[in-house]
């Protein structure tokens, strides 16, 4: 049986043949050890070649050192032992270390069998032979007790010239099963490379002969509308597809390092009218929901080489190659564009949970990879800070910073704010010297100290008073919107008695109202809407009514962060706002679950009273739908937070009062 002594690449003419295994005339059975590479790094060494048996003579194959058939564990000194068997099958588990995987060989098939008598054509076969098994050689036995042995001789490691020359030649057909050993951590080093190289050319010459839009009558239509690239977090694609005679059975995205993701599971049907009305004149009866959205979970840079496939029943395939080089923009920036890609939104109410289940895991995580790195804080103090102060009030800026100057008006005359560290934090950076300005001439003019805080950047709501409260000298928190204004003097120190007071505070907020005295917020309930089933929204009791309560504090099951009262202890301690919120929503409610979970109780405490003016301290800057989307993205994962158990139920009924 011939063996090659040094590396080479699989020959391009005839294989040579060896002799039969078998005595018997005419038993066909020919092996052939093409390439044998010893592995530097972890060692080992990797046999390519091929084994053609017709008939089906061959019993196993088993590795042999010196004449000796290698066995799992030592027997008697002299005695036989039985064989370490390597069936030719596709991959056989062993837990010494050894793999043998099947490969197509149609240049076997066509060159000993060109009638095609024999049944398949895996004829080929990469061996890796861990270093346990260096001296070992190669043994082939059939039915009828035949054996032929096929050396392998010890050499040193190939150098990376050699074996790339190697893997090139015998890349056309051991491709999948070189890249299934690396993927393994097999060879470690050289070879991950150079299989790496190889691969990436490969599936380069075949994203280029792949089409964007399909068209065949027969089959299918498709097409790839617009891919989003979210890193680690893998692809969402948008597109449509409709089948015409072939049922798709199975959808799968791959990339150059051979990983694939079956995204059955994954795609979300949307409705699309555009496709429908091109296709109306040839296609009457396609469905309305031709459209889809998938998540596709293969870590992807922008520019790395994806694309699809579309196996049919038929057992065809067809692929589109993804796009993604296309330029995106970053953070929420991406996610808001991803959402008003979403078409008629208004035709998805009833489906917006599924759809959330869908691609709100990928959404979360990009957004959470987005924010990894703490921003560069900077602070600027507008007079002398106060002397032990009793309390921290945080006034986040978005959107437009002009409150600030009715507030700073307010806040001078109020004899609590001569013991008050008061921080204005600049969350937008085109407000930054406008408020710059507007603090240098307001502390002239009124002489209240405080500090403006920035970070040239947007972390929303909750991280901006994640970044003031670490900052924050004083005991007692109090996080206030700027287009909340005070009706009276002394409405900190009157949350804070009741913060102390009522049993077991751990947040307490004052009555806000409209500008014409109505209720803006007298505390939150939770609330499921039937025309947006699976979320759990918040609703306002009394909201735009004349404030008909008590003064007496009343405990509620969540309290809106326009204003609050919270011991900076405790709100360190929970981690602060939770940022995996987009934008803002929720976080608030999320952060008055955290301190229920710790047996802290929520306070309404009526008898003191602000103005808010509500949402003008922000401007959106999206359309209603998108909107309305990012809070829905909020939404789902509110509750999924509240299902996992990760903050309280606001469901649950509050205590009554002691």
């Amino acid at each position: 049986m011939a063996t090659d002594r040094e590396p080479q690449a699989a020959p391009r003419r005839m294989p040579r043949a060896a002799l039969p295994l078998s005595e018997e005339p005419g038993a066909g059975v020919r092996a052939h050890v093409e390439s044998l590479l010893a592995l530097g790094h972890h060692g080992g060494r990797l046999v390519v070649g091929w084994v053609f048996d017709p008939r089906g003579q061959l019993l196993c194959m088993d590795a042999v050192v010196a004449d000796v058939t290698v066995t799992e564990t030592a027997g008697t000194a002299g005695a036989a032992a039985p064989a370490t068997e390597l069936e030719l099958i596709p991959l056989l588990d062993r837990n010494d270390g050894v793999r043998l995987l099947r490969t197509h060989r149609p240049d076997v098939r066509d060159a000993l069998d060109p009638l095609r008598e024999a049944v398949g054509d895996e004829h080929g076969f990469v061996l890796y032979l861990p270093p346990a098994l260096d001296a070992a050689g190669l043994a082939l036995r059939c039915r009828d007790g035949g054996v032929a042995e096929m050396p392998l001789p010890t050499q040193p490691a190939a150098a990376p010239t050699s074996l790339r020359r190697v893997l090139e030649g015998c890349w056309p057909h051991a491709a999948p099963a070189l890249r299934e050993l690396v993927a393994e951590g097999i060879g470690a080093g050289d070879i991950d490379t150079i299989v790496a190289e190889l691969a990436s050319t490969e599936f380069g010459a075949r994203i280029a002969a792949m089409p964007a839009l399909l068209r065949d009558p027969q089959t299918t239509f498709a097409s790839i509308d617009r891919v989003f690239v979210l890193g680690s977090a893998g692809l969402l694609v948008f597109g449509w597809h409709f089948e015409t005679g072939n049922r798709v059975v199975a959808l799968y995205a791959e990339g150059a390092d051979a990983r694939t993701a079956d995204l059955a599971a994954s795609a979300f049907r949307l409705p699309r009218q555009d496709v429908i009305d091109e296709f109306a004149a040839t296609l009457p009866e396609l469905p309305p929901e031709t459209g889809f959205l998938l998540h596709a979970p293969l870590p992807t840079r922008v520019g790395e080489l994806r694309a699809l496939r579309f196996v049919f029943a038929d057992g065809r395939e067809e692929c589109l190659r993804l796009p993604t080089d296309a330029a995106q923009p970053h953070g929420v920036a991406l996610i808001k564009q991803v959402l008003a890609e979403i078409p008629a939104p208004d035709r998805l109410r009833h489906r917006f949970a599924a759809l959330f289940d869908s691609v709100g895991p990928a959404l979360q995580s990009f957004h959470t990879s987005c924010r990894t790195q703490p921003p560069a804080v900077q602070v600027r103090a507008f007079g002398t800070p106060v002397d032990d102060p009793r309390f921290s009030v945080i006034v986040p800026l978005y959107g437009r910073g002009d409150f600030m100057r009715h507030q700073l008006v307010q806040f001078a005359d109020d004899p609590d704010f001569g013991r008050t560290d008061l921080i204005y934090v600049v969350d937008d950076p085109a407000l930054l010297q406008p408020v710059l300005d507007m603090a240098a001439n307001f502390h002239a003019l009124l002489g209240l100290a405080f500090r403006v805080v920035w970070y040239g950047c947007n972390r929303g709501f909750a991280g901006a008073n994640n970044i003031a409260a670490v900052l924050a000298r004083a005991p007692a928190l109090v996080l206030l919107n700027s287009d909340v204004l005070p009706q009276q003097h002394g409405w900190l120190a009157c949350l804070d008695e009741a913060l102390h007071r009522l049993p077991a505070a751990g947040m307490v907020a004052p009555l806000l109202q409209f500008a014409d005295g109505s209720v803006q917020h007298a505390g939150m309930v939770p609330r499921e809407d039937p025309f947006l089933p699976g979320f759990l929204m918040n609703a306002h009791p009394g909201k735009g009514m004349p404030w008909a309560g008590a003064d007496e504090p009343a405990e509620q099951p969540l309290l809106t962060a326009a204003c609050v009262m919270l011991r900076r202890e405790d709100y360190l301690q929970i981690g602060g706002l939770d940022e995996g919120y987009v934008v803002g929503d929720f976080e608030d409610s999320d952060l008055c679950l955290a301190l229920r979970k710790r047996g802290r109780r929520l306070w309404l405490v009526p008898r003191t009273r602000l103005w808010h003016l509500e949402r003008q301290s922000q401007n959106a800057g999206s359309s209603a739908w998108q909107r309305q989307l990012l809070t829905l993205f909020n939404a789902w994962r509110y509750r999924r937070r509240i299902e996992a158990g990760v903050i309280a139920d606001p469901r649950t009924e509050v205590r009554p009062c002691a």
